[in-house]
């Protein structure tokens, strides 16, 4: 279902393709995905929803009736594959980050971990993250303020902010930026843990 994780699944290393079908209606959402496994490795596969605008003659406009609307969109089903942390570490946690959001209004953001004694300016750990990417970050325990960042119209958005606690209980975390429909930015991040 959307935004839910699958169960995990044991596999041989090798080569392998998969196709992603609509269960309503057995229309191919994704046909002859690329997907290898090496030995000893231990990945997720990540797939989320983007759409682009039909351009059905070829002329390079997608509004034809000139009402300043895209006349027609397609979906597209868009993978990112994504190593799982394999660390056991009590004092640090890493961290995957992932931009998982399609718009036209940005195509990167910034994740900003700010401490008690920083501001955004001044955090040290920060990461930029182009949609359809995923960076690592290795934190150390502490409570940070998260600040999700778009740079839109040459000014610096807040799309998500939270607290983020990390201890000696907190697992490796995945942070993944998607849609949402009950934020007031209309973006939100997801923290899940990387041991499911």
């Amino acid at each position: 279902s959307y935004g839910q994780f699958s169960d995990s699944y044991q596999i041989e290393s090798g080569d392998y393709r998969f196709t992603i079908t609509n269960p309503d209606d057995d229309s191919i959402l994704l046909r002859n995905r690329a997907l290898s496994m090496p030995q000893n490795t231990n990945r997720t596969l990540f797939l989320y929803w983007t759409e682009e605008a039909v351009d059905d003659d070829g002329d390079g406009d997608v509004d034809e009736n000139d009402d300043g609307q895209v006349d027609q969109l397609r979906a597209i089903i868009s993978s990112l594959v994504v190593n799982n942390s394999d660390r056991s570490r009590l004092y640090d946690k890493e961290l995957t980050l992932l931009n998982l959001v399609n718009t036209d209004d940005f195509s990167t953001v910034t994740f900003y971990f700010v401490k008690a004694d920083e501001i955004i300016e001044t955090a040290e750990n920060k990461r930029n993250i182009i949609q359809g990417n995923a960076t690592n970050l290795v934190l150390r325990n502490n409570t940070y303020q998260l600040f999700v960042i778009a740079k839109i119209d040459n000014n610096d958005i807040i799309i998500d902010e939270r607290i983020l606690t990390l201890d000696e209980d907190t697992s490796d975390l995945f942070l993944i930026l998607e849609h949402s429909e009950t934020s007031g930015s209309d973006y939100a991040v997801r923290v899940v843990n990387q041991v499911q």
